[in-house]
């Protein structure tokens, strides 16, 4: 009624649902894709995938994985929006947080043992690795110490291991306040995992594997791992990160921003006006 143009958005869960509706009142509508779901459930969200103007992924190489299984009409990079401002405070206050941690490990003796950090355990989220690597681990780097972080079953479950101590739901601060190294991969979608410039926040480098737009979320800060090597790289991964982990970690930070929630709103705004224009 305004005269205004008109776009739709919604995000893939609701989009099966939100694009029958716009189709029906011949609205063109924008998907945001995150995760998995798509390809766990493709024949649910083909239709809303492939009709939509647009489909915004988090990251170049999540759209890639999606293009290759859906015919989409475009496809755009928008990242995820994080203000960790708002969520950590200011990087003085990230920066005393980072020290608090480091001097309790001092005061415990434990500045010296390798602590690797592992944030969420899933399926998806490296479970069958996991359980491969960490004995491996243990074997050829028996000094290394993996802390697994969040709830569930699969995390909990890697406590059997000898070099592993699991902690339950623990918050950001208090993860990456205190490990020298992050370890994250992916058993299939590359997601853009937002844990990854998080820890880069706190100057912690990343250790992650080389599918879909996880490669973008470590940046320089960290050590990507092929798919397909063997567990010798991935040992040769995070000997070499903790050996850096200086370097890598000021690398991490600086790449932090690359989320930063004004320039990825913007970059949605972006999309926006691309797709309403001529509606």
């Amino acid at each position: 009624r305004s005269g205004l143009p008109v776009i739709g958005i919604t995000q893939l869960h609701w989009s099966a649902g939100a694009s029958e509706v716009f189709q029906e009142l011949k609205i063109p509508y924008l998907v945001f894709v995150r995760d998995e779901l798509q390809f766990i459930q493709s024949e649910i969200y083909r239709s809303s995938l492939e009709n939509a103007a647009a489909v915004c992924c988090a990251g170049e190489g999540l759209g890639l994985q999606v293009s290759s299984i859906f015919s989409l009409n475009a496809i755009r990079n928008v990242r995820l929006p994080v203000d960790f401002e708002g969520r950590f405070g200011t990087i003085d206050q990230i920066e005393i947080a980072r020290a608090a941690g480091l001097a309790n490990r001092a005061s415990n003796d434990d500045l010296t043992i390798p602590r690797i950090a592992i944030v969420g355990v899933t399926p998806e989220k490296g479970y069958e690795f996991y359980q491969e690597f960490l004995p491996y681990l243990a074997t050829v780097w028996p000094e290394a110490i993996v802390d697994v972080y969040g709830g569930g079953m699969y995390a909990e479950s890697l406590q059997e291991h000898d070099n592993v101590f699991w902690h339950g739901h623990t918050s950001v601060e208090e993860v990456f306040s205190k490990c020298d190294v992050h370890l994250l991969t992916v058993a299939s979608t590359g997601s853009w995992g937002r844990v990854i410039n998080e820890a880069g926040l706190f100057g912690v480098p990343s250790v992650s594997v080389d599918i879909g737009s996880q490669s973008e979320a470590v940046g320089d800060g960290g050590i990507v791992v092929s798919a397909d090597a063997p567990l010798e790289d991935w040992v040769a991964a995070l000997r070499s990160t903790y050996e850096r982990r200086t370097e890598l970690g000021e690398l991490a930070r600086q790449h932090s921003g690359i989320v930063d929630h004004r320039s990825s709103v913007a970059a949605f705004r972006s999309v926006i006006k691309e797709f309403s224009e001529g509606v």
